[in-house]
């Protein structure tokens, strides 16, 4: 690609031609005088009380180069002496100091401390503010400011040498979102310094914008770190890059690059599992695969690094809009969205009335499927079963089973987290702040096993944490943490996800199937072992104790002392061989119950845990077994006001011996009537449930004065009533009975 420079600066953020449409949109509309108005005030405020600069090497500076461009931004869009003079002041200052920091850690930084990452960060605004400021310096000030910052700021963030460079190595020079900064930082300076040979670099080095997009997308659209607050961070990068090339007449937004993501790659760049070649890959991909994720109310899981968030029309998709007209992001931005920004003043506002997006049934990315409104993502891992997309209040559970996805991952394999009434019952914290002491219990906590709604062996985190307190445990290609999805089924009345995953306890084999129907939960976590094990199985939950029904004492044992154990408290505990329910309410009279199943020699426990914040606590339930090999079976109802359920019971099964820990029946029945049947086993043996026989993965029967609805998932066999239904593979299949 060749790009065609405009003829005068600036044209990074914003070209001398946008300029003069923002103020003829700021003469014409109200809201665009207002936006102006916003980013003239923002500079005021610095300009009033502009941030200290640090004497030394500091994170901070960072809080001064944004400053200093956000104040070039307010220069160029009014031409007022005063802005140019700080922003001026501030350019030249780092012109004079920044080469005599000496540059560390191998290169990857001068300034900010001892990241890339924030040298980046600090780099990029200085960019921009000379590019708004150019025109207005003269020859020797460009001269310094070029010599000063521009070019040897490169030197943290370029490999030219592959084959010597120690960072070459490094994945955060490779596949991270470090290297999405990295390559904005060079293309932003390459386009500004009009230098062919660092525009290349950024977009078609060995691990340039191209190998991204081809490399480093899954092929359901999110960026392979999984995290979805990292798959923003990233893109954000991305569109620093981007929109300084299109300005410059190189559109990136349409380049489709093949998948080059395969099993002969150098193992360094395998990060997670290899899933062939679907098709080639785009930038929009990334646009577009948020939008299957949330829960009904906007709010997204915290899976990994991420914080607690609500998906909105975030100033990205503004520019996503821009580029590739797509109504959904203009639907977003209109009833989701921040006010108008910089993007809405060049580019004006979507139209009003754009419908909202259904997710229905039909493909997303590559590789991502919506069925009835439910979703998978299964190149990074989650399914999302969604009882009614269009109902704020209705209930949703997401399986998390995908590849590790890096040091933002965490050893959470089969994960679930479950939404309902507007709000996440169980969900996941994400992570502890990584400055300070916060970043001590993000290794401790929020990085082990059991802070996760998971299950664990023995007391110690999944692979690749173990017994250790690592705040970036990772895996690698030679020993995955990844799970496998086992099944992804959908109809009108049952929705199943299930997942399985080998690689995590040695010797151990964890399966997990979440079943959503009428807005009820149903959660068979099966451990297989040939050695005995102590599982926990652990959920933790917003919302105050309510009633248990086994009589807890409190315990002065703490659970463990290692693993994040040592950081669950206020422990209350009881042997119980019988089925047993705990509850939990809200201040809004919303509820949760959770029904075990009983199996001897169970022990349960109640506790209070941290979050991601040390003074924010959560409810945890535990169910606690040493055996080989068990199964959890759950029945977990979110209800506003009163339940609805009367009794749930397990129904007696007959198998073979070797199939005991794999077969399992469960009778739910409501006050309203409606009774449900719920019957899983291994799949190929006939297995007799009271006067039920079932082989199969998983079958429902919904029994209601009127009809019965049978839904199965894998089945081989069903007999119901004495009617007969057999099938030559295992199929997937609703109907009817009289």
């Amino acid at each position: 690609m060749t790009p065609k420079f405009p003829t005068r600066h600036p044209y990074l953020l914003i070209t001398v031609e946008e300029i003069a449409q923002v103020h003829s949109r700021a003469q014409a509309e109200p809201w665009a005088k207002k936006a102006l108005d916003r980013i003239l005030d923002a500079a005021d405020r610095v300009l009033a009380e502009p941030p200290d600069i640090p004497e030394g090497v500091s994170a901070d500076h960072r809080g001064v180069s944004s400053a200093a461009k956000d104040v070039a931004l307010a220069y160029a869009l009014s031409g007022e002496e005063r802005y140019r003079k700080y922003s001026r002041k501030v350019l030249l200052h780092y012109a004079e100091v920044y080469t005599s920091f000496p540059l560390v850690r191998n290169k990857r930084s001068r300034l900010t401390s001892f990241s890339s990452l924030y040298e980046s960060r600090w780099y990029i605004p200085l960019v921009y503010a000379y590019d708004l400021l150019y025109e207005s310096l003269s020859s020797v000030e460009r001269e310094r400011v070029e010599a000063g910052i521009v070019r040897p700021g490169l030197d943290c963030f370029v490999v030219w040498d592959y084959g010597t460079d120690p960072r070459a190595t490094d994945w955060h020079y490779r596949c991270y979102n470090f290297q999405a900064w990295h390559l904005a930082a060079i293309g932003l300076a390459g386009f500004c310094l009009q230098d062919q040979k660092l525009i290349d670099y950024a977009l078609e080095s060995r691990f340039g914008f191209r190998h991204h997009i081809g490399h480093d997308i899954n092929d359901d659209g999110l960026f392979w770190e999984r995290a979805l607050g990292y798959h923003q961070f990233t893109l954000s990068a991305f569109l620093d890059l981007t929109e300084a090339a299109y300005r410059c007449g190189m559109d990136l937004y349409t380049l489709e690059v093949s998948d080059t993501y395969g099993p002969s790659d150098d193992i360094r760049e395998l990060n997670y599992p290899v899933d062939g070649d679907n098709g080639p890959k785009t930038l929009k991909m990334m646009f577009d695969a948020p939008f299957y994720y949330p829960f009904p109310d906007g709010s997204t899981a915290n899976i990994g690094d991420s914080s607690m968030q609500m998906f909105l029309g975030h100033p990205l998709y503004r520019i996503g809009y821009a580029r590739c007209k797509d109504p959904k992001y203009a639907w977003l931005i209109e009833h989701k969205g921040y006010g108008p920004d910089l993007t809405a003043l060049i580019h004006g506002l979507p139209g009003k009335g754009i419908p909202a997006p259904v997710l229905g049934t039909g493909r997303f990315g590559n590789t991502g499927r919506t069925v009835l409104g439910s979703t998978l993502y299964p190149a990074t891992g989650y399914a999302i079963l969604r009882q009614d997309e269009l109902d704020r209040d209705a209930t949703c559970v997401l399986l998390n089973y995908g590849p590790f996805g890096g040091g933002h991952g965490h050893p959470d394999q089969l994960n679930m987290v479950l939404y309902s009434d507007g709000k996440q019952w169980i969900r996941d914290f994400g992570s502890f702040s990584y400055n300070g002491h916060p970043m001590k219990l993000k290794g401790e906590w929020t990085a082990q096993t059991v802070s996760h709604s998971t299950l664990t062996v023995d007391g110690i985190s999944q692979h690749p944490q173990g017994d250790r307190d690592s705040a970036w445990p990772s895996d690698d290609i030679a020993s995955p943490a990844n799970g496998e999805l086992q099944t992804f089924e959908v109809d009108s009345l049952l929705k199943v996800a299930s997942a399985s995953c080998d690689r995590v306890y040695d010797g151990v084999r964890l399966e997990r199937t979440l079943a959503l129907f009428d807005g009820l939960v149903v959660d068979f976590y099966r451990a297989e072992s040939d050695a005995a094990h102590q599982y926990d199985w652990v959920m933790h939950v917003d919302g105050a104790p309510d009633a248990i029904s086994v009589p807890l004492a409190q315990s002065e044992i703490p659970l463990g002392e290692r693993c994040g154990y040592q950081h669950i408290k206020d422990v209350e505990r009881a042997k119980v061989n019988v089925d047993w329910t705990a509850g939990w309410r809200d201040d809004e009279g919303r509820g949760l119950r959770i029904t075990l199943l009983g199996e001897p020699g169970t022990e349960a426990i109640r506790a209070r845990s941290m979050t991601n914040r040390g003074d924010e606590f959560a409810s945890t339930l535990i169910a606690r077994r040493n055996a080989t090999n068990t199964v959890f079976a759950a029945f977990l109802e979110p209800y506003r006001g009163e339940s609805r359920i009367m009794n749930v019971k397990r129904l007696p099964a007959e198998v073979p011996d070797e199939g005991i820990a794999h077969a399992v029946g469960v009778e739910i029945q409501t006050v309203d009537g409606v009774r449900y049947v719920l019957l899983t086993s291994d799949g190929d043996t006939r297995h007799l449930f009271g006067e039920l026989v079932f082989a199969g993965e998983l079958a429902l029967i919904k029994l209601s004065e009127d009809e019965t609805t049978v839904s199965v998932v894998g089945a081989r066999y069903l007999n119901f009533e004495g009617k007969e239904h057999a099938f030559d593979i295992p199929t997937k299949k609703q109907f009817r009975m009289e």
